[in-house]
């Protein structure tokens, strides 16, 4: 793709599209990487529910028993590991505005037939 005054401008025929590196794939090989993506995002966002549904298991198992010193152990634990988690979180909120946003767009496209 060419610069031209800081911006990007498309390929606009085959050869520009060869020349930026694009490399064409089949239907099927393309279906196949989207599925593998997703069940990917799938796994990941599953993980991440699992570990949330663990800390709040640890937490309420800690209220029970409600020792001091243990619960300032979890919670600063849980802290910890949430930084981590609120970033996978956001991404995963991002990726699904994102998808709200296209949803929304192909429908008005769609007009009466939609």
């Amino acid at each position: 793709m060419e610069e031209a005054q800081g911006t990007m401008t498309e390929p606009k025929t085959i050869g520009a599209l060869k020349e930026a590196g694009y490399k064409v794939i089949s239907v099927k090989q393309e279906m196949r990487k989207n599925l593998i993506q997703k069940l990917k995002e799938k796994k990941n966002i599953f993980e991440l529910f699992k570990k949330i549904s663990y800390y709040h298991k640890e937490l309420l198992i800690n209220d029970f028993g409600h020792e001091e010193e243990s619960a300032a152990k979890l919670i600063n634990k849980i802290f910890k590991e949430w930084k981590e988690l609120k970033k996978e979180f956001i991404k995963i909120l991002d990726k699904i505005k994102k998808a709200w946003k296209e949803e929304k767009k192909s429908k008005l496209e769609l007009g009466y037939f939609g």
